[in-house]
């Protein structure tokens, strides 16, 4: 177990800034806290720096006692990129970092063009299995031009390594995958399960299956809806929580009444307390059609010991071993969906995938393997 952060003054360690696009409630996002608060100060000292906005995450840095500040650029950071680009430089510069490791395309960019020629390396952490829209074409022509200016790429799947050299055009030497990971939690007591229970407006001896995304079409949530209502047809003491928020959260509503299931479904909205959520679950479901990579929604499941039940898609098959720790169905398949989660559902079966599936966790993506492993990047690069 790791202590929590603290800063150190010697010198002799490797001084990081670690500049991301905000700390936000996403993957990626939390991923960013996770490495910023858990290094060992010892080895690196982290200064995070957020481009566009602070996000719900960033008291979570700073209660950690690292080092974060806001450069409060907004999503329209580019108009001021003139500005931005000196004035990350003289932050290079002045504060004499050894490595600077990004999160997000705006804090890419960033880096890029402010290290570029100071001889500080640059690390990306790749976390996307695909693009939407134009997002994609945006992407591989930064790669095109600014891609010399990096000098490792991490990935965070091996299976998304193929598709960042086949799309994007990176050299496949210059990535290191490294999975994603989060620490196994203590399984709650029966009352406080019931007391989390009663909290999201669920009977304690109901079946409840949970979806932790945003309500974003990629992730699918419609056909999440209509599995939902073949297993309410079959167990009616089931119930679906949907924690998150987004766009498509009007029309899946709308979409829960008229299927007749909207008395089972629970909208929690945004929270920040996800990892606590998901020990009310039975079962954890991820319904995402496209991008979907190495989710910390599932991470978060395996830890409390509940399965999951997910499309076969990006780097998820590397999580779940099918019919062990939870099943894999194709996307847009409501029936195989819902087949799957009933399957899930049987108690005997579900208490047997949940203990798998910890205990894959624990072995196969240890939370202090994933630290020691960035750790061990950084420190590489000071030594080129």
């Amino acid at each position: 177990m790791r202590t929590p952060h603290r800063q150190t003054s010697d010198r002799r360690c490797v001084r990081l800034l670690f500049l991301t696009t905000d700390l936000g409630m996403g993957g990626a996002e939390r991923h960013a806290v996770n490495v910023a608060t858990g290094l060992d100060p010892a080895k690196v000292a982290v200064r995070l720096l957020c481009v566009e906005r602070r996000g719900e995450r960033f008291g979570e840095v700073q209660a950690a006692n690292v080092p974060a500040a806001s450069l409060d650029a907004g999503d329209r950071w580019w108009l001021s990129a003139a500005g931005l680009v000196p004035r990350m430089r003289a932050i290079l510069r002045r504060s004499g970092f050894d490595v600077v490791m990004t999160n997000g395309y705006s804090a890419e960019v960033l880096a890029r063009l402010a290290a570029c020629g100071t001889g500080i390396p640059v690390l990306a952490w790749k976390h996307n299995f695909g693009h939407i829209g134009r997002f994609g074409t945006r992407d591989r022509l930064t790669e095109r031009v600014l891609g010399r200016c990096n000098r490792r790429y991490l990935a965070v799947s091996h299976r998304q390594v193929d598709y960042l050299v086949d799309h994007m055009g990176i050299d496949r030497r210059a990535i290191t995958v490294i999975h994603n990971s989060v620490r196994p939690v203590e399984p709650m007591s029966p009352d406080d399960r019931a007391a989390l229970r009663r909290e999201l407006g669920v009977p304690a001896a109901a079946d409840v299956v949970m979806c932790v995304a945003g309500l974003r079409a990629e992730k699918d949530h419609a056909t999440l809806l209509h599995a939902f209502a073949r297993i309410h047809t079959a167990r009616r003491d089931t119930y679906l929580c949907l924690v998150g928020d987004g766009p498509e959260r009007g029309s899946l509503a709308r979409l829960a009444a008229d299927l007749g299931v909207a008395e089972n479904v629970r909208f929690t909205g945004n929270r920040d307390d996800a990892e606590r959520l998901i020990q009310a679950a039975d079962v954890a479901v991820l319904t995402s059609y496209s991008i979907e990579n190495f989710p910390y929604a599932i991470l978060e499941a395996m830890a409390a010991g509940v399965p999951a039940v997910c499309t076969s898609v990006g780097g998820i098959p590397e999580m779940i071993e099918d019919g062990v720790t939870g099943r894999l169905v194709p996307p847009h398949d409501p029936e195989a969906l819902a087949a799957a989660i009933l399957w899930v559902l049987s108690p005997i079966r579900r208490d047997v995938m949940g203990r798998a599936a910890r205990e894959r966790l624990v072995d196969a993506f240890p939370y202090d393997r994933f630290l020691l492993q960035v750790e061990e990047v950084i420190t590489d690069e000071t030594q080129q």
